[in-house]
């Protein structure tokens, strides 16, 4: 008996339509004009004026009190080629180019991973930055691609100031006179910008995982962040998840998951 073999399908995303791109980031911009993780009583032009101010004094610890950054902390490095940061992208149709998609095929195939929204301020490690969910949603023998920032606090807090503002945990441990300097900064930024600490710094940008029928974004500085994916592939942030009152600090992004009982198991 011949062997059939199997039908191969190559999809393209390189038909992007920018206008409606660019539409989309305006208007999730629009929406996150006033997150809960910032004082409502300040306006946004005294934030940005604020977060001017702190960042040329972030920059003076960087010239003068960190040490020679190394490769593999140095932003310059780091964020090239490969590793650059990247735009969202709107719910956007791929190009079949070679096969076709089964009419029985139904699911998302999605990855998580850092990717800074705005420039860090000195050292910057690859576990610093921003968490973006990329989303093949596949469905009617259609394939659609998206990518959306996690909308963490720290990412709401940063986009109504304009600027990098939360301290990168990995890459700012580079020398104790700068890690303690950056400390007392970002505890001014608690005070005269109003950022709700208790909320957390987290950038949800290590894993992915199912946990109590929700979808989380997981990192291992902050509690899990539910996400909702769309009928036409539009990725959702839903907001912090706490499994009602039950988890009250950051867990680890790497949790097992037991096959035949489906619990899952994580350290805090």
């Amino acid at each position: 008996m011949k062997q059939m073999e199997s039908p191969i399908v190559v999809v393209s995303i390189s038909r992007i339509n920018e206008q409606l791109h660019e539409r989309t980031i305006q208007k999730t911009h629009q929406r996150e004009a006033n997150p809960t993780c910032v004082d409502s009583t300040k306006r946004p032009s005294e934030l940005v004026l604020l977060e001017k101010t702190f960042n040329v004094l972030d920059r003076a610890i960087t010239k003068f009190l960190d040490a020679t950054i190394h490769i593999s902390v140095d932003p310059a490095y780091i964020l090239s080629d490969n590793w650059a940061p990247v735009d969202e992208i709107s719910p956007t149709e791929c190009n079949v180019m070679h096969g076709t998609i089964p009419q029985c095929l139904s699911g998302v195939y999605l990855r998580n991973g850092p990717s800074p929204h705005f420039p860090p301020n000195g050292p910057y490690h690859y576990f610093d930055g921003d968490g973006m969910v990329h989303c093949i949603r596949i469905s009617h023998g259609r394939a659609t691609f998206c990518s959306r920032y996690v909308k963490t606090n720290k990412y709401l807090f940063e986009n109504q100031v304009r600027s990098h503002a939360i301290p990168n945990i990995v890459g700012g441990m580079q020398g104790l006179g700068s890690f303690i300097a950056r400390a007392v900064l970002f505890s001014a930024r608690v005070v005269f910008s109003g950022y709700d600490i208790k909320k957390g710094i987290g950038v949800a940008n290590t894993s992915l995982a199912l946990l109590g029928g929700n979808l989380c974004a997981l990192c291992e500085s902050d509690i899990p962040y539910a996400l909702k994916i769309k009928d036409n592939g539009d990725v959702i942030t839903m907001g912090q998840i706490d499994f009602n009152g039950n988890l009250s600090m950051n867990m680890t992004a790497h949790l097992k998951i037991d096959p035949n009982t489906k619990e899952a198991f994580a350290f805090r």
